[in-house]
């Protein structure tokens, strides 16, 4: 994972701690020039700065877009909410001024590519619920 393409916010899951293992859901808070993250546990106030390689990106699942509010429709085929769809092989697309899903635009396949594409096309933040 690279940290350019990293936005505060963003959700990363960290696999590595001082003392070994660790697998948790982080929310970036900083990212620092010398390529280390400053990174807090979704729901806590604390924040630690930990090496960019502690981190992997987060795939995106049913699971995810769900957490974000999508809503699955068997008409499209795809998971919607009010800016855009996704269907289930990561590709994005758009509504069109008649809200019918234009061409897919990109494939996404990791929860902070999501964030970061929303954000570009709506100037909002995906909120995870």
């Amino acid at each position: 994972m690279n940290a350019k393409d990293l936005r505060i916010g963003n959700l990363v899951r960290q696999v590595q701690y001082h003392n070994g293992y660790c697998n948790e859901i982080r929310s970036v808070t900083a990212i620092r020039e010398e390529g280390s993250l400053n990174v807090r546990v979704i729901g806590a106030h604390n924040m630690k700065s930990h090496p960019i390689e502690w981190f992997i990106p987060i795939l995106l699942t049913e699971e995810w877009l769900l957490k974000f509010g999508f809503v699955y429709s068997d008409y499209s085929r795809c998971f919607e909410n009010s800016s855009i769809c996704v269907d289930k092989d990561g590709e994005v697309g758009t509504y069109d001024s008649e809200y019918k899903v234009s061409e897919h635009t990109t494939t996404v396949k990791y929860v902070h590519q999501l964030q970061n594409l929303f954000y570009c096309l709506t100037g909002k933040e995906l909120i995870c619920d």
